[in-house]
């Protein structure tokens, strides 16, 4: 259901999704027994059409025996989005991370976890408009909540104990997701930042790089103003995140992807529960490493720990 501390007008833009109730198509693809969790694909009906397009979404789900047990949903650097190859018109998903994030769930704690990955329609590469990447923003949020739905009409689901870890454009998703959704409980948001606008129109990321480039060119200094207006719905939702259910880590300084500075915006936005800042690290400074984005990496077998802390703290 949609939280219901968001205003009027957000539930009117999101009003349609709690029409996401019939899940009588979805069909199990592959079920892998490992010794010690048990691995299903799902593949859902896509219930909401962007860009006349309509793809399904497939959910990795990780359970441990036939209890029920708390899930996370490990939204990975992407978000769960594909990445789209413009040369090979395939899709690929890149969710190393989240693997990582559901496995660990499953050994330290003992919870299941899934994973949603789903076609990007629009996300960066479709249309040079910025309506059509509000649309796959707006997209992106309700692929994640039809997860979630689908995920707690499992018998192996505590629904009432339904976590988020997100990362890089992952918690970007999850931080829209997190506010609209009530049926996660708490999120953790790590290396995700606010004004989205000021994110693309700053960020080095290639991905985003690209797409604000493509922007510039066809509206010229007017580009930043019309991404605001397209996303403004979607990025208004953030003030509404319940942010003594957040947990957030962010980078001091020297973020070239999600500039650290939005990363400290977001802070006074949510007013999250706990907050980490990473230090940048000089001497680790070489490579991708120069971009402090990246340099999450170093601190991540902490950051599961700290993570996995927080969600377990009734």
């Amino acid at each position: 259901m949609i939280r219901k501390n968001l205003p009027q007008n957000l539930k009117d833009y999101f009003d349609d999704i709690d029409s996401i109730t019939d899940f009588s198509q979805c069909e199990i693809l592959q079920k892998i027994n490992f010794i010690l969790f048990t691995l299903t694909l799902y593949r859902l009906p896509d219930l909401y059409n962007v860009n006349d397009k309509n793809e399904s979404i497939y959910v990795y789900s990780l359970t441990i025996g036939k209890k029920k047990r708390p899930v996370v949903c490990a939204t990975d650097i992407l978000g769960g989005v594909f990445k789209w190859n413009n040369t090979t018109k395939h899709a690929t998903a890149n969710y190393p991370i989240a693997f990582i994030n559901a496995i660990c769930c499953i050994l330290f704690k003992r919870w299941n976890a899934f994973i949603l990955t789903t076609y990007n329609k629009g996300m960066f590469d479709d249309g040079d408009t910025p309506e059509n990447f509000a649309l796959a923003l707006k997209n992106v949020a309700y692929n994640n909540i039809q997860a979630v739905r689908f995920i707690k009409t499992l018998e192996t689901t505590d629904c009432d104990r339904i976590y988020a870890i997100g990362v890089s454009l992952g918690a970007l998703t999850m931080e829209g997701t997190y506010a609209i959704e009530d049926s996660y409980k708490k999120a953790v948001i790590i290396i995700g930042g606010y004004p989205v606008t000021s994110i693309i129109t700053d960020s080095e990321e290639g991905m985003v790089r690209n797409f604000y480039d493509r922007m510039y060119k066809l509206y010229g200094a007017l580009a930043p103003m019309m991404i605001h207006e397209a996303i403004k719905e979607i990025e208004d939702t953030y003030k509404y995140a319940p942010g003594e259910g957040i947990f957030q880590i962010l980078m001091s300084n020297k973020d070239e992807s999600v500039p650290s500075i939005y990363q400290k915006y977001y802070s006074e936005v949510i007013k999250a529960k706990e907050v980490l800042a990473l230090p940048y690290i000089s001497l680790f400074a070489i490579g991708e490493l120069k971009n402090g984005h990246y340099q999450t990496l170093l601190y991540y077998s902490y950051l599961i720990y700290r993570s996995l802390k927080f969600l377990g703290r009734d």
